[in-house]
């Protein structure tokens, strides 16, 4: 009965079922056993019984076991798809998903943690503006036809727990003015930067940025291990998004660069300013750091401190470029001086780290 359960269900998922065979094979010779247990009445009973468990057992591990973790798989999309999201970082949305069941099944299956956007109608999906990943049940792509989204083809299609799944990859907004893009330009428009407090949506893109720009280091061998280094994430970045200390570019509508900074007694102290490596050169990460100088003297600090590179281009001559000042040992005060011992106790080379500081103006007095 099970060889013959077994084989109707192999007619009827094909696909998952393409290993039987060796399944098959033993409960043949557990047959065969069977029927030689028949002409020994001694071993008859407790044969065909042990027979029976071992074919139960072998039919369930070997055969529906595999099939209903097939059937019910939700890890090949979902890696299918973080994949795609970690080439082109941007926002994700989970259509139709739900903040449970079938959404935490996909993120569950994630290295990193995820802040998705959650959309439930089709005008709400439509009104999301790209770059972002959609992610969706195939069968709610009828319910765009309606919206702008409908002439969207899938990235990306598979099965996810018993459904077919679609990937969707929303563009950037078309020029406004409708005007054809210049050949080697992204848009028609001039590139236009804006610096902003980052949003939680942002969190998931900084990651990748994060890694991007430390594909720089690898020009300098002694510290070309870094371009490999783990970078704090999505949920790391969350965090301190929601503490507002965290800046981003935005350049043509995508998040681009972004900066870190922590307030202490006696100045803010940035942690981080990464750049993506194609966005690199264009002033970017100037721009940043103006901003947040600005807002730092605004806010009534004196100081801006930083720990960097020594002589590594685009880290201490940069920001003394910036009017950063290297800072002796007897300069530097408890507060940096922990923060150069706990660099090198994560392995960064002591005598080729430095902190800086970059004296505030006071914001002038009203009267």
């Amino acid at each position: 009965m099970l060889i013959a359960a077994l084989l109707v269900a192999q007619r009827r998922f094909a696909e998952p079922l393409t290993g039987l065979s060796p399944l098959l094979v033993l409960l043949g010779v557990l047959q065969l056993a069977a029927l030689g247990l028949l002409r020994m009445p001694r071993w008859r009973t407790g044969g065909l019984a042990l027979g029976a468990v071992l074919a139960a057992w072998s039919a369930y591990i070997l055969g529906f076991e595999p099939l209903a973790r097939q059937i019910y798989d939700t890890r090949t999309f979902s890696m299918a798809a973080w994949k795609l999201i970690e080439q082109d970082p941007a926002p994700v949305v989970l259509h139709h998903m739900g903040k449970d069941a079938k959404a935490i099944k996909f993120m569950v299956n994630l290295d990193q943690d995820l802040q998705p956007l959650f959309t439930e109608r089709p005008e709400a999906l439509a009104a999301i503006p790209g770059p972002a990943w959609v992610i969706m049940d195939q069968s709610e792509l009828a319910t765009l036809k309606a919206t702008p989204l409908a002439r969207l083809a899938p990235v990306l299609s598979g099965r996810f727990d018993k459904n077919d799944f679609v990937m969707l990859h929303l563009p950037v907004p078309p020029n406004p003015e409708g005007c054809p893009a210049a050949p080697g330009s992204l848009h028609s428009r001039p590139m236009t930067l804006q610096i902003r407090l980052a949003i939680e949506a942002d969190a998931i893109l900084l990651p990748a940025i994060e890694r991007s720009a430390a594909a720089l280091f690898r020009r300098d061998p002694e510290l070309a291990w870094l371009a490999d280094a783990e970078v704090p994430d999505a949920m790391h970045h969350l965090a301190h998004i929601r503490q507002q200390r965290v800046w981003v570019a935005v350049l043509d509508q995508q998040v681009c660069a972004f900066l870190d900074a922590e307030t202490f007694a006696d100045a803010l102290h940035i942690w981080e300013i990464s750049v993506a490596s194609n966005s690199q050169g264009r002033g970017i990460g100037r721009r940043l750091l103006e901003r947040v100088c600005e807002q730092a003297r605004q806010r009534g600090f004196s100081a801006l401190t930083l720990s960097t590179f020594r002589q590594l281009p685009w880290n201490e001559p940069f920001y003394q470029r910036c009017g950063f000042v290297t800072l002796d040992a007897e300069q530097l005060g408890p507060r940096l001086q922990q923060v150069l011992a706990e660099e090198a106790r994560h392995g960064l080379p002591a005598t080729r780290r430095c902190a800086m500081r970059l004296t505030l103006p006071a914001e002038p007095s009203q009267s």
